[in-house]
């Protein structure tokens, strides 16, 4: 509950015995927990706009999933019936985000730009930590010919429908940054989605194909986590 972090951190802004630059620091962090919780709303909005009532699809949000003491705070999930799993991690930037050619990231704040985590390698985690989980049969997978099917993991960082996003300037530049394709706007993530599905190969629409299963069963992966 991250209205319980906020609540913690007003406590400590009313201490009169704060230096100026911890008072500055907890400021900061008790908007950025604000600003995350505003963009996961907005895209929880959008995606259960889209996909909440589809028996095709399951969409979870908020899921936390621990593997051997591997931990992901995984935003939203996205299941539909060709078994593509589309991991979710919202940001929420007032002012914008960027990326340089080297894939360092900042925030705009203030007209200022502040050094982030990379969304991209921090979503990335999120996705090692549930492919784990399926690879050890943590969430039972139907089987076809006796093989199991597996989701094909796929990512999405969703930003702020209102910020800006700045990229390299050069397509050849962009193309270096690993990772840049799967960032989009929250209001266009599903045209993103149905993009990234266009674009790929006959080969592997082909091999999608063959993972078909029931709504029933896309219904059953997506509650096994409970």
């Amino acid at each position: 509950d991250k209205q319980r972090d906020i609540e913690v951190l007003a406590a400590l802004l009313k201490r009169s015995d704060l230096y100026d630059s911890t008072r500055q620091k907890i400021e900061r962090e008790v908007r950025n927990i604000r600003a995350g919780l505003a963009g996961e709303r907005e895209a929880a909005y959008e995606i259960d706009f889209h996909y909440g009532d589809s028996p095709k699809n399951v969409v979870i949000h908020d899921l936390r999933i621990e593997v051997e003491g591997r931990v992901a705070q995984i935003d939203h999930l996205v299941l539909n019936r060709l078994l593509d799993l589309w991991v979710l991690e919202t940001k929420h930037f007032a002012e914008g985000v960027g990326v340089n050619e080297q894939g360092e990231w900042v925030a705009y704040w203030n007209g200022k730009a502040h050094g982030i985590q990379s969304p991209v390698e921090q979503n990335r985690k999120h996705i090692a930590v549930l492919r784990e989980a399926f690879d050890k049969g943590v969430v039972h997978l139907p089987k076809r010919l006796g093989i199991k099917l597996k989701p094909e993991l796929r990512s999405l960082i969703l930003v702020s429908t209102g910020a800006r996003i700045s990229r390299p300037r050069s397509k050849a530049a962009q193309s270096r940054v690993d990772g840049l394709d799967s960032v989009t706007k929250i209001d266009q993530f599903v045209t993103t989605i149905e993009k990234m599905v266009d674009d790929e190969s006959a080969v592997h629409t082909f091999g999608s194909l063959s993972r078909v299963v029931s709504s029933k069963t896309v219904q059953e992966i997506g509650r096994a986590h409970v």
